[in-house]
């Protein structure tokens, strides 16, 4: 089927798609699966005491610290888990890859190439706030779950090439070894 299909996907810049994921799934908008998971989040992570008497969501903080005393990536959820391990993009053979930086652009790109762009338009979009978020809630983050959270990313920041975010890089005095 893929054969005879064009296929395509989108990819993120990693830390701003962890980010995103977070934001709507704990802070935004909260379905029934994920307030119970922020609630597992929050019981395994916080003192009794304090879980009681607080927020039954996740800060970002406790969602990474979370992140990082799970087994695997392929069992996480598919909104954080690393792009590559939910779109297989070395098995499958994709057409195009676009990035969600550029969506607009990529969008109509490959609706201009299938020429579907007389039958179809992409809709406008005004970007995402998310990436001026960065700071604010990685320096939340302590540097060692930063590392970890950079190697379980790499291959997304390498495949897709992106740069790690100035942002959060600003908070290291010398380059971490894996992106040195």
């Amino acid at each position: 089927m893929l054969k005879t299909y064009a296929a395509f996907f989108f990819v993120r810049e990693p830390f701003e798609r962890l980010l995103s994921a977070f934001r709507d799934k704990f802070e935004t908008y909260t379905t029934s699966l994920y307030s119970k998971l922020g609630r597992e989040i929050v019981g395994k992570l916080r003192k009794s005491s304090e879980s009681k008497n607080s927020n039954k969501l996740p800060s970002f903080d406790e969602f990474t610290e979370y992140l990082s005393t799970l087994p695997d990536n392929p069992q996480w959820d598919m909104h954080w888990r690393p792009i590559h391990q939910v779109c297989y993009p070395c098995a499958i053979d994709y057409d195009y890859v676009g990035r969600f930086e550029t969506v607009k652009e990529d969008a109509d790109y490959i609706l201009q190439q299938l020429k579907l762009d007389k039958m179809a338009e992409f809709p406008s979009f005004s970007g995402s706030k998310t990436s001026k978020m960065l700071t604010k809630y990685y320096s939340q983050i302590p540097r060692k779950r930063i590392e970890k959270l950079m190697e379980t990313y790499r291959p997304d920041f390498d495949m897709f090439n992106y740069d790690f975010p100035d942002e959060i890089m600003a908070r290291f005095s010398k380059v971490p070894k894996i992106f040195g």
